[in-house]
């Protein structure tokens, strides 16, 4: 005798043998006990959820000699001809292959015809979408006006590709991937009616491997038996299938909490020996970062991650080791690697992705960095900046008037707050200037060689070249001075009025001279203050 496949065998018949798809029974349900039957149905949703199948009940739904009913007898010859798929008045047509306008009109030519022995003629068109664009248009007059007797029932897995002139014609439904759960029940109650002993674990992984379509987990069953017997567990789907064990994800992660590239690399290695295939193993280990992130964000649930409890507690335990921006750079790395294999060597290209993992370095807050740095020196409550500069303040016996000083009172809202000490004014007006730089370039470039001649508490004097007068007389616009006192004020703690002078017995350096010079004192700064070398080590720093 001919082995029917499972996929078939366990066809539903009745719309409420139909799984996960209530919203679709219920509405087909009340249009058969109303009598609301539409003339033109499209059935759109992923593959294997039912969708040729509904079309195939409603068609005998509707042309059982007792219909139109929600139950079809199975015994009248019209229920038996459509089960058995050579009924006259059902026409299933593929919209792939017969996708021309000469298909279409030979169709607008045969829906003429009364049906042979049931109430409707119903025509099923599957992969509708395939259909060329006059074919549709061909078809537009016939759908909006069938004889009374005709239905029309479109099946796609891309609706979006199809006329809105079409879509407007037809009563829409749309199926969904079908839950895990539901699966699992099914398969498991399909297993038990073929006596076949089947695993929770391993009904899960073909759950899991069917991605919401029924018909797709019934083929995979079938596969499984034919391989290894009735007796069907995790191992042997594994092993069939060609998929890598949950168990070696767990593993796979430890190593690499335990930054162990060695063991990572012999556990891959140790895979593929197995036989499992390199672009399954990197969906794989996506799914299983993608189900440690959700864990970690408390989204861990038997639905969610689609697991059973026993994986989604190993899961809940393993995503702990792990900040979640950790896991997220993780998981771009696996997805970045999805793309990469396809158009290099698979096993290198997943290698090196592994290692990056293993090196990847650990996500530090800015706060903890900060604390990290006050530990180092807890003496100092800011951060103590000195540098030696070209310009210094004028001595009293030089300007009788100018006078260093350290101001009693510091603002400390802002970062670049400096605590005055001696030669820090210097230093924070370096910071001026580089802070200029960033915010308004344009003004940065005109205090060039600018020196800070002297200050005192109220004012900075500013000293131009003999060669720079004019680069004073745009600093000296109000819209620049004020600005440039405003980011002073912030920089520094203090307001300060700034006063502009030009000093005609002094030539400006070379460009590109003073630029090497500011870079020596850094340096120097850097080996001198060892906090300051601590905060460019740690931010990963240089000095430009």
């Amino acid at each position: 005798m001919t082995y029917t496949i499972l996929a078939r065998k366990y066809r539903p018949q009745k719309l409420s043998e139909l799984a996960g798809q209530e919203q679709v029974v219920v509405t087909l349900d009340n249009a058969i006990k109303l009598n609301r039957i539409a003339h033109a149905y499209l059935f759109a949703g992923p593959r294997g959820t039912g969708k040729t199948t509904t079309a195939r009940i409603l068609a005998k739904s509707l042309n059982c000699v007792k219909g139109p009913t929600v139950e079809p007898c199975e015994r009248c010859d019209n229920c038996k001809e459509i089960r058995d798929s050579v009924s006259l008045d059902v026409i299933e047509i593929d919209g792939a292959s017969n996708n021309s306008v000469d298909d279409i009109r030979n169709l607008r030519e045969s829906v003429k015809f009364a049906s042979a022995s049931g109430k409707y003629k119903v025509y099923i068109i599957d992969e509708v979408h395939m259909l060329s664009e006059s074919a549709f248009n061909a078809l537009l007059k016939t759908l909006e006006e069938p004889p009374s007797h005709v239905i029309f029932i479109f099946a796609t897995t891309e609706p979006n590709e199809i006329p809105p002139t079409v879509l407007s014609r037809c009563q829409r439904f749309n199926f969904k991937r079908i839950h895990l759960p539901i699966i699992v029940d099914r398969v498991r109650e399909i297993a038990r009616a073929e006596k076949m002993d089947l695993s929770e674990e391993a009904a899960y992984l073909l759950a899991q491997r069917a991605e919401g379509s029924l018909r797709d987990v019934l083929s995979l069953l079938d596969q499984v038996v034919a391989f290894g017997g009735e007796k069907i567990t995790n191992e042997l789907v594994l092993k069939t299938l060609g998929l890598v064990n949950q168990e070696v994800f767990f593993t796979l992660t430890e190593h690499i909490f335990k930054k162990n590239g060695q063991a990572v690399i012999s556990l891959f290695n140790q895979i593929l020996d197995e036989g499992a295939d390199v672009s399954e193993f990197v969906n794989s280990l996506n799914l299983h970062f993608r189900n440690l992130l959700l864990a970690k964000l408390g989204l861990a649930s038997e639905q969610i991650l689609e697991l059973p409890q026993v994986y989604v507690e190993r899961y809940q335990k393993a995503s702990g080791q792990f900040d979640e921006r950790d896991l997220l750079r993780m998981l771009k790395i696996v997805q970045e690697l999805g793309s990469t294999i396809k158009n290099a060597d698979p096993k290198i290209s997943t290698e090196m992705a592994l290692l990056r993992l293993v090196t990847l370095e650990e996500t530090v807050k800015i706060e903890e960095l900060l604390s990290r740095i006050k530990e180092t020196n807890p003496s100092s409550g800011e951060i103590q900046l000195s540098r030696t500069t070209a310009s210094r303040p004028m001595e009293e016996k030089e300007s009788g008037s100018a006078k260093a000083f350290q101001p009693s009172e510091i603002k400390h809202g802002t970062a670049y707050a400096v605590k005055a000490e001696s030669g820090d004014i210097q230093s924070g007006w370096q910071l001026v200037l580089e802070k200029l730089k960033k915010e308004k370039p344009s003004l940065s470039s005109f205090l060039q060689d600018v020196q800070l001649a002297a200050f005192d508490e109220k004012e900075l004097h500013l000293e131009f070249a003999g060669d720079r007068a004019f680069q004073k007389q745009l600093v000296e616009k109000r819209e620049n001075l004020s600005y440039l006192q405003k980011i002073a004020e912030e920089i520094l703690g203090s307001p300060y009025k700034i006063k502009l002078a030009v000093n005609s017995t002094k030539a400006s350096p070379a460009g590109p001279a003073s630029t090497k010079q500011a870079k020596p004192d850094l340096e120097e700064l850097k080996q001198k203050d060892p906090l300051l070398k601590d905060i460019l080590d740690t931010f990963q720093g240089e000095v430009i």
